[in-house]
């Protein structure tokens, strides 16, 4: 279950920050990649409840992982990697999203560092 919760929580902080960001970036290409990147998180969290639901027959597995329930399983490891490279990937495509628009804004390159250095804390 906590897959799941994680997953969806995951999920939900990405749409904020995109809603955010087609909010503060107004343009037309802008809000087409934001929509292109919000597909993405919806497919990639399609995917992993999907994935983590299935990965043990019958359903009832995949709550005891006990050593002799766990032969009824997939590749579990490979499962949790995947999904932490789509993660970090979601991330990087996230973060890197406005960056353009930041280095064009007319300021101080000083001040266009620091404006991405507080956009880049999302990372952590």
């Amino acid at each position: 279950m906590a897959w799941f919760i994680q997953g969806s929580a995951n999920s939900f902080v990405r749409f904020s920050i995109l809603a955010f960001f087609r909010q503060i970036f107004p343009g037309k290409r802008f809000s087409v990649a934001v929509t292109i990147v919000q597909i993405a998180v919806v497919a990639y969290l399609v995917a992993i409840t999907i994935g983590f639901a299935a990965i043990c027959q019958p359903f009832s597995r995949n709550f005891d992982t006990t050593p002799e329930q766990v032969q009824y399983c997939g590749n579990q490891y490979l499962q949790f990697l995947l999904s932490a490279i789509f993660n970090l990937a979601l991330d990087l495509v996230i973060f890197a999203l406005p960056m353009p628009m930041l280095w064009r804004l007319q300021m101080h390159t000083r001040r266009k560092i620091s404006l991405i250095f507080i956009f880049g804390l999302g990372l952590l």
